[in-house]
C-alpha cells in the first residue's frame, strides 16, 4: 500500500502592523481565507486590488471593507 502524503498548509505571513499596502498572501493571512477565494474576490469585484507593474496590491482598508461587507454567518434574532 503506497501512503500519500497530506497536502500542507500554506503559512501566510502576517504585515507589520501600519503597513497599507498587502501582497496577496498578507491579504490572505489579514483575512483569513485562501488564495483561491483570495484571487475569485477580485475576479468578481467584490475586493478592490491595483496593479503597480507586475505587483498586485490591495488596500489594507480595502481588505477591511471586504470583511465588513461579508454577510453575517448566523441570521440576527430578532
Amino acid at each position: 500500500m503506497i501512503k500519500r502524503k497530506k497536502p500542507q498548509r500554506r503559512a501566510y505571513p502576517m504585515p507589520p502592523p501600519g503597513q497599507i499596502a498587502l501582497s496577496p498572501d498578507q491579504a490572505c493571512a489579514v483575512i483569513g481565507i485562501g488564495r483561491t477565494k483570495l484571487d475569485e474576490a477580485i475576479e468578481a469585484g467584490a475586493l478592490r486590488a491595483r496593479k503597480f507593474g507586475r505587483r498586485v496590491i490591495i488596500e489594507r482598508g480595502d481588505a477591511e471593507a471586504f470583511i465588513r461587507g461579508l454577510p453575517p454567518a448566523r441570521p440576527e434574532a430578532r
